[in-house]
């Protein structure tokens, strides 16, 4: 399949838009209810070694999903063939890496610094952490397997600025997590083509 160079562009522009629109909601709402997210956030290159180490767990864990030949990760496996690759792979690995930091920013600084922190206030930190999850989960809702796998990554992107205090964290391995995911998505041989039948 070939790609114009226009469709890459718009493929970038619109997924960056996407994730650079739930930053400005995460910042209007947090605003408008006196927490916004930037304030959760202090540049530590400590907790940024945190994220990125914290990135490396979750992606052993897709690759060996992806290994799986049974049960739901099948349908993803599927999803990823006729969806995820096709649309990504006319990306480089550097458009792929700009794409996920954006989606690292806006998605935590959204879901964890906005949604987590304000049901945290208002309901506890523990409420709070499973409401801002079970949100995510569901509206990762591409099948009801990838719903549950959303809402534990952010159990645990959450688990991770419980830990360090710091949402810097959770977005470093958000965008890390991304990024490693993208590229092994789009890059690796798949079983048939690494062993075509003659």
């Amino acid at each position: 399949m070939t790609h114009r160079p226009s469709q890459r562009w718009n493929l970038l522009l619109f997924g960056g838009g996407v994730e650079l629109a739930l930053a400005a909601l995460a910042a209007a709402l947090g605003w408008w209810l006196y927490r916004p997210p930037w304030e959760a956030m202090a540049w530590d290159i400590g907790d940024a070694g945190v994220g990125a180490a914290g990135a490396l767990p979750m992606f052993a864990a897709l690759v060996i999903g992806m290994q799986s030949r049974v049960g739901p990760m099948r349908r993803i496996k599927q999803i990823n063939e006729e969806f995820i690759r096709p649309l990504f792979q006319p990306c480089s690995i550097l458009e792929l890496g700009l794409l996920s930091a954006v989606a690292g920013v806006g998605e935590e600084w959204l879901f964890r610094g906005f949604l987590q922190g304000a049901c945290s206030d208002w309901l506890g930190p523990w409420l709070g952490w499973s409401i801002a999850n079970c949100v995510f989960g569901l509206l990762h809702a591409i099948t009801p397997a990838y719903a549950i796998m959303a809402a534990l990554a952010g159990v645990y992107f959450g688990g991770l600025w419980m830990l360090t205090g710091n949402l810097l964290t959770p977005i470093v391995a958000h965008a890390i997590y991304d990024w490693l995911a993208l590229v092994y998505l789009t890059r690796r041989k798949i079983a048939a083509e690494a062993n075509p039948v003659e």
